[in-house]
């Protein structure tokens, strides 16, 4: 590359810089998607440029540099004290009250997905076993164990406060609405916000997901294998599951500088 071409590849790429500055990360995603993963926009710019000094370039010089990376999202989670405060929110003397602690319980213990949670069947319990069979995205199945706590509390309500949901209906559905159906995701969530108000835990940055997020966080806290928790969580890829690492460590941090005196 001659001295006019350096100059003039240099230039544009100072250029090209600043207008990726001013594009949106929205805008950064869908250009990532291209097939061949450049961004087009540096194609444009160098595809046959032409100038008076140098004439054409046929080649284009930017064909071996990477996108760039976009920072990835840290989930958001709760610390152990806030699950048990939001366990200790619902009132367990009403049936609405202990069907949404079982629920709560089972979605911190198990790691499920609101929709996994509320797709459970009676029959996907096995008090014998301590386990209980999930079925997950694209239909696949896993087993998780299920802990003394949840086992207590899956019993009480199977026992006791199910039928009186139920009401001679004739449902599958483990959890049931005060009708008697399968409960939705949206009627679900509503009664979580709720129980997060109670318990001072900002509801703006809770997610359906959150309570998920805390399982894999405090597994890996307290020292579980990272490949354990992907087994737990269903997630075909190790990578998917490499993210609660992060979060785990951004809570090391925040620990040590906030107790160590040279944190």
């Amino acid at each position: 590359m001659n001295k006019f071409v350096a100059e003039s590849f240099y230039t544009c790429l100072f250029k090209i810089s600043h207008k990726l500055n001013e594009i949106s990360n929205e805008t950064l995603k869908e250009l990532d998607k291209r097939d061949d993963g450049k961004f087009e926009i540096i194609d444009v710019k160098f595809n046959k440029r032409k100038t008076k000094s140098i004439g054409e370039i046929k080649s284009n010089p930017t064909k071996d540099i990477e996108s760039p990376k976009l920072p990835r999202k840290l989930p958001n989670t709760l610390t152990e004290q806030q699950i048990n405060d939001l366990l200790d929110a619902p009132d367990e003397k009403t049936n609405l009250g202990f069907r949404d602690k079982t629920m709560i319980e089972a979605l911190y213990s198990c790691g499920m997905r609101v929709s996994e949670l509320l797709n459970l069947k009676l029959s996907d319990i096995n008090f014998n076993q301590g386990v209980i069979r999930i079925l997950g995205k694209g239909s696949k199945e896993r087993i998780v164990p299920i802990g003394e706590e949840l086992i207590s509390l899956l019993k009480n309500y199977i026992e006791l406060i199910r039928p009186e949901l139920l009401k001679n209906v004739m449902e599958d559905h483990l959890f049931l609405n005060s009708r008697g159906a399968g409960i939705t995701r949206q009627g679900f969530w509503l009664r979580i916000k709720d129980y997060c108000m109670k318990a001072n835990i900002d509801s703006s940055k809770i997610s359906p997901h959150t309570l998920r997020h805390a399982f894999a966080t405090h597994l890996l806290n307290n020292g579980a294998d990272l490949r354990v928790v992907q087994l737990l969580l269903g997630h075909a890829s190790l990578n998917t599951t490499q993210i609660y690492t992060e979060v785990a460590n951004e809570r090391l941090k925040s620990i040590h500088k906030t107790h160590h005196p040279r944190g």
